[in-house]
């Protein structure tokens, strides 16, 4: 279990830990050196105020809102887990505590016109500017010779710290990414938390890239432990398996008594009956003709329920399965020890995996898009299982997740899409609740760190990779 140290306390650092949980990371918020420091595979000093400039032998010249306390505590840290070779990630302050903390200096306040280009705003706002990367670097590969971010600074880095070299600066000359030489040891002075995932701004760098280049950074520093439990990519692959040749079928997947799982949500593998099937009724199907007959395809609630079967099963018949009423899936699944529980009020986001239950109908999430819709998988009367996509969060129809959906069933899905156009899904699907698997302690783990990308990353990393074995 990776486990990430977040350098202050929580109610300081919400945006830091919902980009933990994208990554599926576990993580600790704490402003004191805890006693068990060392058992933490990676550090976050996250941005917050000044550092006190007696740290880097200076009197104060326009720092403000020191805390030296906590300096002490993140600069201790910072030492401890880079004389250790652990990976560190400094944000905006964090990435002047990483340059302080090897001896470098901080200019503490940047002069006009600089500040104005740079600093944050009472509102919260801050500013935004080109910056210009460093060719060969792993950031120019990410984003290219330049890119706007964002700014909430008023202060900048000075002399560099030992071993520290910048490798992205703002057009004024204001460094905003630094690296060391030789350590896993990254600071950024834009914020990639503000603009990440569901939360990013189109024209300004998306923050996702950089804290997937830190998981992995924090994944070859870990040694790898053997497994054996289910990955998330085994359940989505087998989720996958049955789309586009699949019809929906009201029962399928249920027993005659419409109590529990049947025969096909108690087998491992596809029914090769449900492509037969597809390949003579596709196109002009009517479900309500057709209902409950077994064997010839999957409802909403058989389809989860077979994909959980194939990764929790070892052979055919093994009751009771886990198909159910699709509206109680989310906490009946919740309540078996699969994750957490997320009542609708208190979803912020989808994450790659969550199953969600509303009123008489379930879904698998693939993730969410800035605009807040979100990707998904799901058996549907309108062509059976298949990817989707829902409405915006302020309701509107056409979205990113419809367009990123529409382009993998036609790309992935060709036979399907001679029969069958996406349809949108409408704003009863954010209405439900959640049921998100715990990554570090439950029945799946994701070793490769899939919560973390996006829907249609996720799509080609899972239908690429079937295509390829198949």
């Amino acid at each position: 279990m990776i486990k990430i140290l977040i350098a202050n306390k929580a109610e300081n650092t919400p945006r830091y830990q919902k980009a933990m949980e994208h990554l599926g990371f576990a993580y600790t918020c704490t402003d004191r050196i805890p006693e068990d420091a060392d058992s933490y595979d990676a550090l976050i000093l996250p941005g917050g105020s000044d550092i006190d400039p007696a740290f880097f032998h200076q009197e104060n010249m326009g720092s403000r809102g020191i805390n030296r306390a906590l300096d002490e505590v993140q600069l201790g840290l910072f030492h401890r887990f880079a004389d250790a070779g652990r990976p560190v990630l400094g944000i905006c302050k964090g990435c002047q505590v990483i340059n302080v903390g090897l001896g470098g200096t901080l200019i503490q306040d940047l002069p006009e016109p600089l500040r104005s280009r740079h600093c944050y705003h009472a509102d919260d706002s801050g500013e935004y500017h080109e910056t210009e990367i460093l060719p060969g670097t792993f950031l120019y590969d990410m984003y290219g010779g330049s890119v706007v971010t964002n700014s909430y600074h008023h202060q900048a880095l000075g002399k560099l710290g030992e071993g520290l070299r910048c490798i992205q600066k703002s057009r004024d000359g204001v460094a905003e990414m630094i690296v060391h030489d030789t350590l896993p040891i990254l600071g950024t002075q834009w914020h990639p938390e503000v603009n990440c995932w569901d939360t990013a701004m189109e024209g300004v760098a998306d923050g996702a890239p950089l804290f997937r280049y830190f998981a992995a950074m924090v994944r070859r520093s870990v040694k790898a432990e053997p497994h054996d439990r289910p990955t998330l990519r085994a359940f989505l692959t087998h989720a996958f398996q049955p789309c586009g040749h699949t019809l929906y079928v009201w029962g399928g997947g249920w027993n005659e008594a419409d109590s529990g799982a049947g025969k096909d949500g108690l087998t491992l593998g596809e029914n090769p009956a449900w492509h037969t099937y597809f390949d003579g009724h596709a196109g002009h199907y009517n479900y309500r003709q057709h209902r409950f007959e077994h064997g010839n395809g999957l409802d909403c609630s058989g389809f989860v329920g077979w994909a959980l079967y194939q990764i929790f099963a070892r052979k055919d018949g093994e009751e009771p399965g886990y198909v159910m009423s699709s509206t109680a899936m989310a906490q009946t699944f919740a309540a078996r020890g699969f994750g957490r529980f997320v009542p609708r009020e208190e979803i912020t986001y989808y994450r790659p995996g969550d199953i969600v239950s509303l009123n008489g109908h379930v879904w698998i999430s693939l993730g969410q898009y800035r605009d807040g819709s979100v990707m998904l998988i799901h058996s549907t009367p309108n062509g059976g299982v298949q990817v989707s996509g829902t409405v915006t969060r302020e309701g509107h129809y056409s979205s990113m997740a419809m367009e990123a959906a529409t382009g993998i069933m036609v790309r992935y899905f060709p036979e399907w899409s001679r029969h069958y156009s996406t349809k949108p899904c409408g704003p009863s699907y954010l209405t439900g609740n959640l049921m998100r698997w715990d990554l570090q302690n439950g029945p799946l783990c994701d070793p490769e760190g899939l919560t973390g990308l996006y829907p249609h990353e996720l799509c080609r990393a899972i239908l690429e990779a079937s295509a390829a074995v198949s």
